[in-house]
């Protein structure tokens, strides 16, 4: 028993590394197209990219359930496509919060009442996180 629970731990550990990991190359790239080491479209696309998997590593540190890990990559997946595609505005704003508000209702409603603090820390880590690419990508 106590072998299966220090496995788990470590695999948590693991993930953790991961995300930091991944949040360091993130910065990275962004101070290298910043001061012109790589060229803007290289860096934009490999920010995006970068972006894309510290979201599923997020989401997979947080949930563990195939069905609500699959609504919240699919919210992911169309929130970048509307970010670069529409326009960035206050009505682009309303829209991802009205969303964003759906989806913890749906993982609210899978996951339980009682994982209610958990889903609303991986809600206000995502917004940070998306405030942050945001702004990254408006000061390249």
């Amino acid at each position: 028993m106590f072998f299966q629970e220090n496995g788990n731990v470590k695999k948590e550990e693991t993930k953790i590394k991961k995300l930091g990991i991944i949040m360091v190359l993130f910065m990275i790239f962004f101070i290298f197209t910043k001061v012109k080491i790589l060229p803007v479209n290289i860096g934009v696309v490999s920010i995006i990219i970068l972006y894309i998997f510290i979201n599923f590593n997020m989401t997979n540190i947080y949930f563990s359930s195939k069905r609500v890990t699959f609504k919240i990559y699919i919210f992911v997946l169309l929130d970048i496509v509307y970010f670069l595609l529409g326009a960035f505005n206050l009505k682009s704003i309303f829209f991802f919060f009205i969303f964003l508000f759906i989806l913890s209702y749906l993982i609210i409603k899978d996951e339980g009442k009682i994982e209610k603090p958990k889903i609303a820390n991986f809600m206000i880590f995502y917004v940070l996180l998306k405030i942050i690419f945001t702004i990254l990508l408006i000061l390249l």
